[in-house]
């Protein structure tokens, strides 16, 4: 664990060269954190805070810009695809790619599968390339 990181969570999600973290609310703070983080992580190159529960019609989250690149834009390579992801405009958890391979798996050649709300279509993309179809 981090050094006088004990009002973080312990986990945090990185998406493509993104990372997502729920901060403790002193900037100060939140900086140094962040600025470690991405000395661990070399890939990274920006770091939001989440600021709030996912929520509203597109489940999307309360992010607020910390340390990096002023972007929210990036793609993420899971199961051999590559997603473009705009992390403010689209929900997308990274901690879902077991799920998503798992379902992928299940459909068969000849199925027709409808992904309603498909965010950045990794159900979809993953069901194109993995299911013979």
């Amino acid at each position: 664990m981090l050094q006088g990181a004990a009002n973080v969570c312990n986990s945090y999600d990185i998406i493509g060269d993104i990372a997502l973290i729920r901060l403790p609310s002193t900037q100060g703070e939140r900086e140094r954190i962040a600025q470690a983080i991405l000395s661990i992580h070399k890939n990274l190159k920006t770091m939001l805070a989440q600021t709030g529960a996912v929520g509203g019609d597109f489940r999307l989250r309360q992010l607020e810009y910390v340390a990096g690149e002023r972007k929210t834009t990036t793609r993420h390579r899971e199961s051999g695809c590559l997603f473009s992801v705009d992390v403010e405009k689209c929900y997308f958890s990274p901690r879902l790619s077991y799920e998503r391979m798992r379902i992928a798996r299940q459909v068969r050649k000849g199925e027709v599968v409808v992904n309603m709300f498909a965010g950045a279509g990794c159900f979809s993309i993953l069901i194109a390339k993995y299911s013979g179809g």
